[in-house]
């Protein structure tokens, strides 16, 4: 490895050496986009391993959502995956600043089921 930059665990995302005509600001970018994105799950009990996993559970549940129409957590976890449980938790996590504070309704229906929506954002 050469003295030009420290190894960061991402060596395999350009050569080493880098080329002459690698700014240090073009270095930057390079940095930033190779960086992970940041944490949209946490908690205790959430291994690293599971971030990953559940941030993309995430992102499906709220473009799923994104329309504002009602669901059951059957028919988001039918639509997305994960279980019944999790989808239950990404919803949660929706409502969390760090996720953008979106407003999840619920409402309940005959029987004990409950239904969500998502309040669409306003443009």
């Amino acid at each position: 490895m050469s003295g030009r930059r420290k190894d960061t665990g991402t060596a395999d995302l350009w050569p080493d050496p880098l080329p002459d005509h690698c700014t240090p600001g073009a270095l930057d970018r390079l940095r930033q986009e190779a960086a992970p994105e940041p944490v949209r799950i946490d908690g205790p009990g959430v291994e690293a391993q599971d971030r990953r996993r559940l941030g993309n559970l995430l992102d499906r549940v709220e473009r799923l959502m994104a329309d504002g129409r009602w669901r059951t957590l059957h028919e988001i976890q039918a639509s997305t995956g994960g279980s019944e449980a999790s989808v239950s938790a990404r919803l949660r996590d929706l409502r969390k600043p760090r996720n953008g504070a979106r407003t999840v309704n619920r409402r309940r229906m005959r029987g004990g089921t409950w239904q969500y929506r998502l309040v669409p954002r306003r443009t």
